[in-house]
């Protein structure tokens, strides 16, 4: 594990954020359980919408945060895990990229940082509505343009609202309106995103 350098420390940070902490070792323990994960692996680290997205081996978690976070940050995946065991026990957790690092508290490791249009977000070969809507989740629109799949990710988010109005119809004597589906369809792709399995279609 790395410790700062003097160099990057008077340097204005490329990103920073404030990351809730219950959030992000609750999202840990998630990779922990679901991740198919390798030593050597890498993090990476995105925000959108006042999360921050950690993915790493086919899981992605999801911790509140505050702050300025333009691009996606890659760093060591054991250096992510030891952030709990390593950082004074406070409510949230100050992340900072500086210099080629980022850094919490007096500890950083190596950050290999991708401004917003330089990030590259892909879909699964054969991605079906499912694959498409969980794969854009802790991404903005500029993001999925530059990446060339905002057009899919666009049909796949309207066909969802045609299945739910739908469903709506059927299902509105037993209590569930279109708000109500939309919330269970948001926590599907977020349990997906967890470790769950996409079913065939």
């Amino acid at each position: 594990m790395n410790t700062p350098k003097d160099d990057g420390a008077a340097a204005l940070p490329t990103a920073q954020l404030a990351v809730n902490r219950n959030d992000l070792v609750s999202g840990l323990k998630h990779i922990k359980k679901f991740a198919k994960v390798r030593a050597s692996q890498d993090a990476i680290l995105t925000y959108q919408q006042g999360q921050l997205f950690i993915a790493v081996g086919g899981v992605e978690i999801a911790a509140v945060a505050v702050g300025q976070w333009a691009g996606e940050g890659r760093v060591p995946l054991h250096w992510i895990f030891a952030l709990p065991e390593v950082v004074d026990p406070a409510e949230t957790m100050e992340l900072v990229v500086r210099g080629g690092f980022l850094r919490c508290g007096i500890i950083s490791a190596p950050c290999k940082w991708l401004d917003a249009r330089e990030v590259q977000v892909q879909l699964p070969v054969g991605a079906g509505i499912l694959d498409i809507l969980r794969t854009a989740r802790g991404h903005d629109d500029q993001t999925l343009e530059a990446s060339g799949i905002l057009r899919q990710v666009n049909e796949a988010r309207v066909k969802r609202d045609e299945l739910i109005t739908r469903a709506a119809k059927t299902l509105r004597p037993l209590g569930l309106d279109e708000q109500r589906l939309h919330w269970l369809v948001e926590e599907r792709l977020r349990s997906l995103s967890e470790g769950g399995r996409v079913p065939s279609e």
